[in-house]
């Protein structure tokens, strides 16, 4: 199996700016991160990174939040300022967003998300679109080697953020607890 270590394949324009989208996912086995680099209509796979659950037990949302780490390391290595991750989970969505006080563990998950990741938005991408979840379980190399995983889902390069997943902010769905058993 080859992975062409050239981000993009045609000469770009430069007047387009360089992002960095950060999808996360946790399953009840494993959570992890992927990170796409986007210029103009053209995606690569930057980097991935996952890890087996902890064995003390935590909800799901918890370990999609601890994702954020990778696109902190690339923001800060490459100086791309303009990041946006994706999630599933409205829970994550909605502590980043309340101005309200939360537990320990996910006050300073998310205090570090926002002091650490600069220009960033969180949004909502459904399960079957991200990325993500594909480092939770067992693939095979044809998975590893098709569009989806390699340049990320096929809207992530439409400029029209309108047409992207969108989240209204409504939690109603969000409030099912996913907890590890």
């Amino acid at each position: 199996m080859e992975i062409p270590r050239c981000y993009f394949t045609d000469s770009i324009d430069t007047n387009f700016t360089t992002e960095l989208h950060v999808f996360t996912y946790s399953s009840l086995v494993a959570y992890g991160a992927c990170v796409y680099i986007i210029k103009g209509e053209q995606a690569s796979l930057m980097k991935s990174s996952n890890r087996v659950a902890p064995i003390k037990e935590i909800t799901l949302p918890k370990m999609e939040l601890m994702g954020s780490r990778l696109a902190k390391h690339l923001q800060k290595t490459l100086g791309i300022m303009d990041v946006i991750f994706w999630c599933d989970s409205q829970i994550v969505l909605k502590w980043i967003t309340s101005p309200k006080p939360q537990k320990k563990f996910i006050s300073n998950q998310v205090k570090e998300i926002k002091e650490n990741v600069h220009n960033r938005q969180w949004r909502y991408c459904p399960t079957d679109s991200n990325p993500a979840d594909l480092l939770t379980r067992e693939i095979s190399a044809d998975k590893v080697k098709n569009t989806f995983w390699m340049n990320g889902p096929q809207w992530l390069t439409i400029k029209s953020e309108s047409e992207w997943p969108q989240w209204n902010g409504n939690t109603e769905c969000a409030l099912e607890t996913r907890r590890r058993t």
